[in-house]
Formats: C-alpha cells, sequence, structure tokens
C-alpha cells in the first residue's frame, strides 16, 4: 500500500458482479475535489495553466481545488476562486458530479458555476506553478472540443454549459 497525504494506493480482494473472485488496485482520494467555472455579465470565464507532474506537461483548466473531507466543497471553491483569481461570487449554482476515473480512482469531484463577481486582491500558493487568464465562454468550448482542454473536470463542466450558451 502507497499511503501520502493526498492518496492511498489499495488492493482489494473482491467479487465481480458475476460471482468471480478477482484482485482490484484502487486510489482512494482523501480529498474532495471542488471545480468552479467564473462567469462574469460578459460570458467570459477564467482557466488556469497549470504545470500536472503525471503528465509532465501543462494543462488548461477550470479552477479546481481539494479540500479535507470535512470541509464543504462549496467553501472549497468559493477559497479557490478567491486565492487564485481575487474573485468573489455572489452566486453558486451546482452543477452535476463527476467521478474523474472511476475504472482505478474513487475520487469524485462537485462542480459550481459562480457568478455576479466582484474583484479582490491576490494571494497565490506558494507550491503552484500556474498562470490565470480570462477566455469567453464560447472560445472555452471550442479549446474542449479541439482538444486544448483535457482536464476530465474542465471538459464535463464546460460540456455542461455548452447547451445554456448562445453559440452551442
Amino acid at each position: 500500500m502507497l499511503l501520502n497525504s493526498l492518496v492511498t494506493l489499495e488492493k482489494d480482494d473482491i467479487f465481480l458482479p458475476n460471482g468471480n473472485k478477482s484482485i482490484y488496485g484502487r486510489v482512494h482520494s482523501k480529498n474532495l475535489s471542488a471545480g468552479n467555472i467564473p462567469l462574469d455579465n460578459k460570458d467570459n470565464t477564467r482557466l488556469a495553466r497549470q504545470y500536472r507532474y503525471p503528465i509532465k506537461s501543462f494543462s488548461r483548466e477550470i479552477l479546481i481545488s481539494g479540500g479535507l473531507l470535512m470541509i464543504d466543497r462549496l467553501e472549497i471553491a468559493k477559497w479557490e476562486l478567491k486565492e487564485e483569481t481575487r474573485l468573489i461570487a455572489n452566486r453558486w449554482d451546482k452543477l452535476p458530479i463527476v467521478h474523474t476515473s472511476n475504472s482505478v480512482t474513487d475520487e469524485t469531484a462537485v462542480i459550481f458555476l459562480s457568478s455576479e463577481l466582484d474583484q479582490e486582491q491576490p494571494s497565490l500558493e506558494n507550491s503552484e506553478v500556474l498562470s490565470i487568464y480570462k477566455v469567453c465562454l464560447a472560445e472555452a468550448l471550442e479549446m474542449v472540443m479541439e482538444n486544448r482542454v483535457s482536464e476530465p473536470i474542465s471538459v464535463s463542466a464546460f460540456l455542461f454549459l455548452a447547451p445554456k450558451t448562445r453559440n452551442y
């Protein structure tokens, strides 16, 4: 078993639905994931460009944060929005949940759409290598369709919103 502050790698002896016995490896997430699409009154959102070690590359993605199991996911999303963009949202709408890779992990993400935004001062975490940039929602959807945004929580979030946009 591998253990760190974010995940545990577990080996489970299981019974499959057909009754056969099997062994399954599972990554257990110790944190809750919260994604957020901030949307201003001109249909602009914010994307993060962040280095992700597992893929050894930068990723374009919505604002995503993790928090301890006892912290409310909305509070996690509010904190991340303020920390990374200096924005405070006065309205929060919950979008459907996402199971990020349900064949190997139990990580579940809740996604929010935040709006009615006000500006504040930044305070980035020291451990992050990222930049935040503004992009219109229609362009963000194009980025998903062109595979320039491929992180699964982000892709799901934008596809949830696609039917509600003027251009899709």
